[in-house]
């Protein structure tokens, strides 16, 4: 207890110390940050986050914070890191010589390092300034462990990517863009018919929430089914947007539509999701095959 205490003791001095030099120099947090990642202790930079300080502050050169812990050779680099990306620091932020944190951290063999990255998402398909992969510079470094993780790293997209590519799979993808495409389809024209005008604001939110569902599935199709022709994907959104438009068309008003339900959450899953169990999804075999 006696021990706890003092460090807690300890750790509000260090505050008070770092308000203080604040206070003197006429340093913003950002700038107080900025200069501990140079020069100061993690200790010291875990605080002034603390207290505030933006993880994704930059200096006067444009370098990130993130991207000058990352270049530090001692070992309170790691620790800065790790407090940077705990408060939402961006991986994938490349420096004023074209690198990207992971690929950095790989280039000096810095194993935990390029792991903290990985963990909070860093784009591992990222390349160097002269076009090496994250492998290729593990690999220079001669640090096996690091080449380890790295290789990991692949191997689990590459079986994920493997797992994925079955009928029964590929058919949810392309049953799920069925159904999103009509449901964009839905809320657009419950918003250009204004039948619940003090509704519109929400409306909106579920349109933009949708439209993003949209991209990301059209991104999930390219790039594990980079087979499926493009055209007949587009024809699978036009159909579901035509079919929910021409099933809301066909009663005559607001008031009939409004009677018949129209305008919530379960009317549009209902309508969809038959729409989107009566989508062609047999596609050729070659779809299915591995990407070149």
């Amino acid at each position: 207890m006696q021990r706890l205490f003092f460090s807690y003791f300890i750790t509000i001095i260090l505050l008070v110390l770092a308000n203080s030099t604040l206070a003197q120099q006429g340093y913003s947090l950002d700038e107080e940050l900025l200069y501990r990642i140079n020069f100061g202790r993690a200790d010291d930079v875990e605080i002034l986050l603390e207290k505030g300080a933006n993880p994704n502050a930059k200096t006067n050169l444009g370098e990130a914070a993130l991207s000058v812990a990352v270049g530090r050779g001692d070992n309170e680099a790691i620790v800065m890191v790790k407090a940077l990306l705990e408060k939402g620091a961006l991986p994938n932020i490349v420096d004023k010589s074209g690198y990207y944190p992971i690929i950095a951290a790989a280039k000096t063999g810095k194993t935990e390092m390029v792991k903290e990255l990985l963990a909070k998402d860093a784009d591992f398909h990222v390349k160097s300034p002269t076009g090496k992969t994250l492998l290729d510079v593990a690999k220079d470094s001669g640090n096996s462990d690091t080449l380890k993780l790295a290789q990991e790293a692949f191997d689990k997209e590459n079986s994920y990517a493997a797992s994925l590519r079955t009928p029964e799979r590929f058919k949810q993808f392309i049953t799920k863009y069925s159904f999103d495409s009509c449901e964009y389809q839905y809320w657009s024209y419950i918003i250009s018919s204004r039948q619940n005008p003090d509704k519109q604001a929400e409306y909106n939110d579920r349109l933009a929430k949708v439209k993003a569902e949209i991209e990301d599935t059209i991104q999930q199709i390219q790039k594990y089914y980079p087979n499926t022709p493009t055209a007949d994907l587009q024809k699978i959104s036009n159909d579901s947007a035509q079919s929910v438009y021409d099933s809301l068309e066909f009663l005559v008003s607001n008031n009939n539509r409004r009677e018949k339900g129209v305008g919530n959450e379960d009317d549009m899953k209902k309508r969809c999701q038959k729409i989107a169990d009566e989508t062609n999804t047999d596609f050729p075999p070659s779809v299915l095959a591995a990407p070149k």
